[in-house]
């Protein structure tokens, strides 16, 4: 079985959680990029898990390669907007939060579109 390489957004206890899965399995999962906007945040991860920290998912796109996937590990509220433009990026995403809470999800030319309100789809 290979390895999976993906990157991860957010950098709350969801995320460690995969960091922590990772380390204890490095022959099944590497997790080589980590997307968090706070610098301080960000600098942790870096001393303590090792993994490179960008300050956006337009960063993450500049390093596409270094990723299969990503883990979103983000609250409710802004997990539509990111999944989203994570879409728009061509990135495959694992939402570890339920995000559908008013979002309507079409799928078109195998890229997923998301719209608030579900009532309007």
């Amino acid at each position: 079985m290979r390895r999976a390489v993906f990157g991860i957004v957010g950098a709350g206890w969801r995320a460690e959680f995969f960091l922590r899965a990772a380390k204890e399995l490095p022959e099944f999962l590497k997790v080589s990029i980590v997307v968090e906007r706070n610098p301080e945040k960000g600098k942790r991860l870096e001393e303590q898990w090792g993994v490179k920290v960008l300050p956006d998912l337009d960063a993450m796109a500049a390093c596409r390669d270094e990723v299969e996937f990503l883990v979103m590990c983000l609250s409710p509220g802004v997990m539509p907007e990111m999944l989203a433009r994570a879409s728009e990026l061509g990135f495959y995403v694992l939402s570890e939060t339920f995000a559908l809470d008013g979002v309507c999800l079409t799928s078109r030319r195998s890229s997923i579109f998301l719209k608030s309100g579900a009532a309007e789809c």
